[in-house]
């Protein structure tokens, strides 16, 4: 594993509109590779190294594609027997699709992560917990 940053940050920016329960509980940490080149390979393989070396599966990971991507990567998950679900969210006829995904062991997780991880760089809702009490609304 190469070297990391890791820092704090707070919550609170206009930009952020997370609800938590209980905000008492929450910590925010920016943690990424310290070299800039090849930044999201190196994150993602980071996070995988990370998820992995706690081995508390399963890992529940919540994300926002984009609407074209939902066909490719329900097929992805289909023929991997990767346990998912779906939904539309969204007001109107502005909806988009949100997947939530038990991943049950490495395989599935380094799967996943190597499919999707872009997703989290282009700054889409991607989320990842080792336990299942998260809700999106």
């Amino acid at each position: 594993m190469g070297k990391i940053f890791i820092r704090e940050e707070e919550w609170g920016s206009e930009e952020e509109f997370i609800i938590f329960d209980d905000f008492q509980k929450v910590s925010k940490w920016y943690i990424g590779p310290l070299d800039y080149e090849d930044y999201v390979d190196k994150t993602r393989e980071f996070l995988s190294d990370f998820i992995c070396a706690q081995d508390s599966f399963p890992v529940f990971l919540t994300f926002e594609p984009y609407s074209e991507q939902s066909v490719k990567l329900e097929k992805l998950l289909n023929d991997n027997a990767i346990s998912y679900t779906s939904r539309l969210e969204g007001i109107g006829s502005r909806t988009f699709p949100v997947f939530s995904i038990k991943l049950k062991g490495v395989q599935s997780l380094q799967l996943v992560l190597e499919e999707t991880f872009w997703i989290a760089a282009a700054n889409q809702f991607f989320a990842i917990s080792f336990t299942d009490n998260g809700t999106y609304k």
